[in-house]
């Protein structure tokens, strides 16, 4: 929780982050103003604008399935899981919120359609829901009509 802000989460200390994912599995029973839930917060918003967190992120689930084959993380799994696609699905109606509004500024929310887009495309079992794919489609369509779309010159890509 004291952690710069400056410096993300994800960026500056995967290797604490990665086997912290374990303190999320109680997500749901904790309450709204818990250490948990604010540090989600906090992921939640530096994940929605940078591709370097959201790799990070998405590897370090990978590494914990990886690891545990034994189905004993299945459960911190799904809890993650859920969260991402209600973080996601909530950041896409966000933007197709403001973009439905005429709010929607290209310098200043660029680096969140490039990172939102990337998510996505990157790891498509997000896809998987319903109300995020209902979401992204309409995301992409919008954007695909109405914007030209480059990569952002100061991330990371893998």
């Amino acid at each position: 929780e004291s952690l710069p802000k400056e410096e993300h989460i994800w960026c500056g200390y995967a290797d604490i982050m990665g086997p912290f994912l374990e303190m999320f599995h109680g997500y749901f029973d904790e309450q709204e103003n818990s250490l948990v839930r604010t540090i989600w917060s906090r992921i939640s918003q530096e994940l929605g604008i940078c591709t370097q967190c959201v790799c990070e992120h998405h590897q370090a689930q990978e590494s914990f399935d990886i690891e545990c084959r034994s189905g004993s993380i299945d459960p911190l799994q799904k809890v993650l899981r859920h969260l991402d696609e209600e973080r996601v699905t909530k950041h896409l109606e966000k933007i197709n919120a403001m973009i439905q509004l005429k709010e929607y500024d290209p310098s200043c929310h660029g680096a969140e359609v490039v990172c939102i887009m990337f998510e996505v495309l990157m790891y498509p079992v997000l896809l998987d829901d319903q109300s995020l794919a209902n979401q992204f489609q309409k995301f992409i369509e919008t954007i695909d009509e109405s914007y030209e779309v480059s990569l952002s010159t100061n991330q990371q890509y893998p």
